[in-house]
């Protein structure tokens, strides 16, 4: 089986990493701009274009680039400082592994920082795909992503992350959706965006595959 997993909020720990990587940028190019924190949680999604997009308008590609660019150039600054995984994260890698899954990735946050930020934590190892939105047309929640993992791997897929973005993508793809509810989104919004499984541990998530993902 393949098991895909989204990262932010699911893998990695990374509101805070996240949130204060959003105020600097905020702060220093848009200063005027007034933001929330539940403005700051919206964000946690979306890829970086779209986030700023909705903030500055379409139209002004060339300033969403820079705030992109900003936001990228901070966050690693402070990544050492914020970045954690989850409880058992590890040892939920090195089970699915040596059960003989594949493992894999798609995200809305750029590949080459999964890369990063994987390599920093020590969970790159484990993983044989990654697709971050720079590596498809469409993002989530489009399928494409899911296609190509379908492609490459000709197996069955489940889809892992603590988004509504997440469980909408699973369902686009006709695939199983696993919610964790360790992130950001509630339960609710989770069954309404389609996940077929609510998870609060990773144990959980063995069981599921040990049973069979079929709903």
């Amino acid at each position: 089986m393949v098991v895909i997993f989204d990262v932010d909020g699911t893998l990695l720990d990374t509101f805070p990493h996240v949130r204060a990587s959003y105020i600097h940028t905020l702060e220093k190019m848009l200063p005027n701009y007034k933001y929330t924190e539940e403005e700051l949680k919206s964000f946690f999604g979306p890829t970086l274009p779209e986030t700023f997009k909705s903030i500055v308008g379409d139209g002004n590609d060339k300033f969403v680039n820079a705030l992109v660019d900003e936001y990228v150039s901070y966050s690693k600054t402070i990544a050492k400082e914020y970045l954690s995984v989850f409880p058992k994260t590890f040892e939920t890698l090195e089970k699915l592994k040596s059960d003989g899954h594949i493992l894999t990735v798609l995200s809305n946050k750029r590949t080459n920082v999964i890369l990063e930020q994987f390599a920093l934590v020590g969970i790159l190892p484990y993983f044989d795909l990654i697709i971050g939105y720079n590596d498809v047309k469409h993002p989530k929640p489009d399928p494409e992503g899911i296609r190509l993992m379908q492609a490459k791997f000709q197996e069955e897929c489940i889809f892992v992350g603590d988004t509504v973005y997440d469980m909408e993508t699973a369902r686009n793809a006709g695939i199983t959706g696993v919610g964790v509810l360790w992130g950001l989104t509630s339960e609710e919004k989770l069954r309404l965006a389609g996940a077929d499984y609510i998870i609060n541990d990773y144990q959980e998530l063995f069981e599921i595959i040990k049973g069979g993902t079929n709903v």
